[in-house]
């Protein structure tokens, strides 16, 4: 509300409030092509108006008006959330011209009523964009390269545990999706979501990440929400929406075991298990406050029992240790229920709706031992009909894998 009021005395605060709530650093505004009077808002994020802040001690009018009012805005918000409106009235009366700018605390606590009405029902995405001043500007391309590595270095400064991270994930990620041969875009995605899967971290308590023993029962609660925070960070944009999505997925494992939705295996596109595959073995060489990190190759033994055991998946994991360098052999494939290949190319023919007439002429096999090729795949597949062995297939992403 402030910031609409007072968009029209100077263009961009809207877009330097946005900035400044992503991070507090000019450098980052200048990997989004920021104009240089946003880059200098967000070098007064921490100074005061009395002079006191940080970094330089800028005092007075020096302090951009956009600073300035973010200061008051944002301490009206952080007090709500913490004791409730009145003791946000109170902080920002208590600190007028100290912390705030005189002029905008009268502001803000003669409107106050105003300026909380109707907050809860807000939709803040669509009122940030709403906000912007005209023209608005949308990014693309090595922007938006720019705009997912602002998000990354944010979950950065949660602890100092995840410094390069995300990072790491969207390295290795990208390169795996490569060699599983997806599209261009599908790889944008994939590295857009790999910066992006730990912002929700920033919604748990450092208490809990930087636990030097084993996590409680309370912990892995919070722990297991973090995915769904991010999730949520970008739901509410029609464009991000499905980063956030594929982003929310790595720890989910194909066996079900994983979090926060317990998706199995079929839920789980190509996209998401190079994801969980990357972000595992990143997390495996990076020290923990319970843990030392993992050496190159007992990360890639570990990785290897996680394939063996079912929960990530053997395609992704070799692709993510290709990425990290590891000599991978080939890997011999392992059918589901037993499957020999030749049974393999029957099913897919019974999944693309071929008579046993039809399967033969298509293998070069008689009908009748087209017969008994479907009848042992019901058997191993456990199920008595073809629209069932097509489910079991598809369940089992046989077709898709070929």
């Amino acid at each position: 509300m402030l910031s609409r009021a007072l968009s029209r005395e100077r263009p961009g605060v809207a877009a330097a409030l946005t900035l400044v709530s992503i991070r507090g650093r000019v450098d980052q505004g200048g990997w989004l092509g920021c104009s240089s009077g946003i880059q200098e808002a967000l070098a007064f994020v921490f100074e005061r108006w009395d002079g006191h802040g940080l970094p330089a001690g800028a005092a007075g009018e020096d302090i951009a008006l956009s600073a300035r009012l973010l200061h008051v805005a944002r301490d009206i918000s952080v007090f709500i959330s913490a004791s409730g409106a009145d003791e946000a009235r109170a902080v920002i009366e208590r600190r007028s011209g100290a912390a705030y700018d005189p002029r905008l605390a009268v502001l803000a606590t003669e409107h106050f009523d105003d300026l909380l009405f109707g907050l809860d029902e807000a939709r803040i995405w669509e009122q940030a964009i709403a906000s912007e001043p005209s023209p608005q500007r949308w990014i693309a391309g090595d922007e938006s390269d720019a705009a997912f590595g602002v998000v990354a270095t944010f979950t950065d400064l949660k602890s100092r545990w995840l410094r390069g991270h995300a990072e790491g994930v969207a390295e290795l990620a990208e390169g795996a999706a490569w060699r599983l041969n997806l599209t261009a875009d599908e790889v944008t995605r994939v590295r857009h979501a790999a910066l992006a899967l730990d912002l929700g971290r920033v919604g748990v308590s450092n208490a809990i990440w930087e636990k030097p023993g084993p996590f409680g029962l309370g912990d892995w609660e919070r722990v297991q929400l973090h995915p769904y925070f991010t999730e949520r960070a970008f739901a509410h944009s029609q464009a991000l929406a499905p980063i956030g999505a594929l982003a929310s997925a790595h720890h989910e494992r194909l066996d079900g075991s994983g979090y926060h939705r317990k998706t199995l295996a079929p839920g789980l596109e190509r996209a998401a298990r190079i994801l969980a595959a990357a972000d595992c073995y990143q997390a495996m060489r990076e020290p923990r406050p319970h843990r030392p990190a993992l050496d190159a190759p007992g990360a890639e033994a570990e990785l290897l029992r996680e394939a063996r055991a079912g929960r990530l998946c053997p395609d992704a994991v070799d692709a993510v240790l290709a990425a990290a360098g590891h000599r991978v052999p080939r890997r011999p494939r392992e059918l589901p229920g037993g499957l020999t290949n030749r049974e393999l190319e029957v099913l897919l023919a019974l999944v693309a709706g071929q008579s046993n007439q039809e399967i033969g002429e298509t293998l070069g096999i008689s009908a009748k031992t087209a017969g008994h090729h479907v009848q042992h795949i019901y058997e191993k597949a456990g199920v008595r009909s073809r629209a069932a062995a097509t489910v079991w297939a598809f369940e089992h992403s046989l077709v898709r894998a070929v």
